[in-house]
């Protein structure tokens, strides 16, 4: 009997252990996906936002302005202020 109780007990450790294991790689996996999701929809929104701000220095003749703002981040956020973006 005592042998049976001791199989017993290693069993119910491994399947706790199991349990904490998955449980543990379930969270990692879902903050992995929540991460990678979160940085796509930053990226897809900053696109939009870039592409509306080319849109309205386009519409008004503002070339040299798109330029500089490819080339310089700090300037850009002046634009994207200036268009309320």
């Amino acid at each position: 009997m005592l042998f049976e109780e001791m199989l017993s007990d290693e069993r119910k450790e491994a399947r706790a252990e199991g349990l904490a294991e998955g449980r543990a790689e379930g969270r990692a996996e879902g903050r992995a996906e929540g991460r990678a999701e979160g940085i796509a929809e930053g990226e897809q929104a900053t696109l939009q936002k870039m592409n509306r701000l080319v849109q309205l220095l386009s519409e008004q003749n503002r070339m040299a302005d798109m330029i500089k703002a490819a080339n310089d981040s700090a300037f850009q956020k002046e634009l994207f202020k200036e268009f309320h973006l």
